[in-house]
């Protein structure tokens, strides 16, 4: 199975809250709260207890607790695929199967279990980790969880002032300074590790003199009242409908220029 030495920014979050325990390769552990509410919300969390099923055969492979942090996919047929981090032992680096019964731990919680023994692929970096790979039902994620969900609902309340989304921007960890444009600030995270190991943005929150004036995104959103424009890679950048056009015809210049030197 693949050997990864490269964290994506989830396991990064995760590494910097505790050390692993010496729990990890247990088979016997108690179910335990996984991560609080409290906790940034990041990316998707679980909803509930999730079966996690293969996608070529539909057998269960694992089940993940209430509040567990996830990569996903978009949604297709109500299903989405996912992936999660498990911590390991630094001796397990070498490890090329996941044996049923073996509780998952992430960052001293207990996180799910393995239901059928499997291959994995494993990883290195702050510390030695498995990756694991799944599909399960959209409902099984916290639609308040899902970025596009919470933007377009903030986008409702039509404050644009950057003081309004500072929380936001807090809540999921999104990064400064995705690219320099003219006074533009961005706030950016990352598309799923699943389907590219160096994925791009999912989001970029665009602010002109502090006020928002446009979002560049990789996933459809419902916008009423914004001027939207393809972008190349298959993004889009929505404007609000007072940005004048002739700004937001440079900005898409610009960007797909920029798109270009991106590896």
């Amino acid at each position: 199975m693949k050997k990864y030495y490269l964290y994506s920014l989830l396991v990064l979050t995760l590494a910097c809250k505790s050390e692993p325990k010496d729990v990890v390769g247990q088979t016997t552990l108690p179910q335990t709260k996984a991560l609080q509410q409290e906790s940034p919300i990041i990316s998707e969390r679980i909803n509930g207890t999730a079966t996690v099923l293969a996608e070529a055969d539909g057998s269960a492979l694992f089940e993940l607790y209430d509040n567990t942090l996830i990569e996903s996919t978009p949604e297709k047929n109500n299903q989405v695929q996912i992936m999660v981090y498990a911590d390991l032992k630094p001796e397990e680096f070498d490890l090329t199967t996941m044996e049923k019964g073996r509780y998952l731990i992430s960052a001293g919680d207990t996180i799910g279990r393995v239901l059928k023994t499997h291959e994995v692929s494993t990883g290195q970096g702050a510390h030695t980790f498995a990756m694991l790979f799944g599909s399960i039902a959209k409902d099984k994620i916290k639609p308040e969880t899902v970025i596009e969900n919470r933007l377009v609902q903030e986008l409702k309340e039509s404050n644009r002032t950057f003081n309004h989304w500072e929380t936001f921007i807090k809540n999921f960890e999104l990064s400064s300074d995705a690219f320099e444009y003219k006074n533009f600030q961005t706030y950016y995270n990352f598309e799923n590790a699943i389907e590219d190991p160096s994925p791009g943005f999912r989001i970029v929150l665009l602010f002109d003199a502090k006020k928002m004036v446009g979002i560049i995104h990789s996933r459809p959103l419902m916008l009423d009242e914004f001027t939207t424009h393809q972008l190349d890679r298959g993004y889009q950048v929505s404007f609000f409908a007072d940005f004048p056009k002739q700004e937001q015809r440079d900005f898409v210049r610009f960007i797909n220029t920029w798109f270009e030197g991106v590896d």
